[in-house]
């Protein structure tokens, strides 16, 4: 099978050129742009620099974060409109920006799946689930922004709902994929190097990707997140892609089967 991987367009419809790909896998943040990253920096700098307990709503005001929400949901979805349009099998998942609700974002808006995702046929949320084609078992993880193990019952959920579905997969005998918003901990891509950013030189990887990396060793993982990473690394016996910054062009494409046939870095 030939996928073609990328993730965080921030609101910016990719140019995919090339056909030749069976499906698409996209690793979240479809939303955000740039006015809003560059609110989000300026306030990150009032939080690590000063200590500041501000909301982000407070910082900019409630019209302007609502006027921000409204942009970066309607952006997302042109987005996803997008890929959708290109008739492949799109799995896909949600990363942080991306206005998803669960028992751990309880203050957020299911955007993700009212507006963002809502009525595309070829699209399907990979996020805690799992499927299969002829080749591979995949299996999502989204939203993930940093370590999970700060909170160890936000660790454990995960980390449990991932493992029943690895032991699943177990049962096809087939390759596993592994898709992720984040990339795994403690890894050349879960170091944050920009030097814009507040958190610049920080760890920012997810303890669940990196163990369930470790216990279950699927064939990749491939992840998003930190933009500034683009390339392949292992992890144990996983190949895993950071698959860089798809608001700048970067995207990946990728040939496997029993094994990986071809990895090829595109960008542009």
């Amino acid at each position: 099978m030939k996928y073609l991987a990328l993730g965080c367009s921030h609101g910016k419809i990719p140019k995919i050129k090339t056909k030749d790909f069976d499906s698409i896998l996209y690793l979240g943040d479809s939303a955000g742009y740039q006015k809003a990253r560059t609110l989000v920096n300026k306030w990150l700098k009032e939080v690590y620099n000063h200590g500041s307990s501000i909301t982000f709503e407070q910082f900019v005001g409630r019209r302007i974060y609502s006027n921000l929400q409204k942009k970066e949901i309607e952006n997302a979805r042109k987005v996803i409109e997008y890929i959708n349009s290109l008739n492949k099998k799109v799995y896909t998942l949600p990363g942080n920006w991306d206005y998803y609700k669960d028992r751990f974002h309880k203050y957020k808006k299911n955007y993700y799946k009212k507006v963002i995702i809502k009525n595309l046929s070829n699209v399907k949320d990979l996020h805690l689930k799992y499927t299969e084609n002829k080749d591979h078992v995949i299996i999502g993880y989204g939203i993930s922004t940093n370590s999970e193990i700060k909170t160890p019952f936000q660790y454990n959920y995960y980390f449990k709902r991932l493992k029943r579905l690895f032991i699943k997969a177990k049962k096809k005998k087939k390759p596993v994929i592994f898709i992720t918003h984040n990339q795994p901990y403690n890894t050349r891509f879960s170091r944050i190097r920009d030097k814009s950013s507040p958190v610049n030189g920080m760890e920012g990887g997810s303890n669940v990707a990196k163990d369930i990396i470790k216990k279950f060793k699927p064939l990749l993982c491939i992840g998003a997140h930190m933009h500034e990473h683009f390339g392949k690394i292992k992890v144990g016996k996983t190949t895993c892609i950071s698959a860089g910054y798809g608001m700048k062009g970067d995207k990946v494409l990728i040939d496997a089967g029993e094994k990986i046939n071809s990895i090829k870095f595109i960008r542009k």
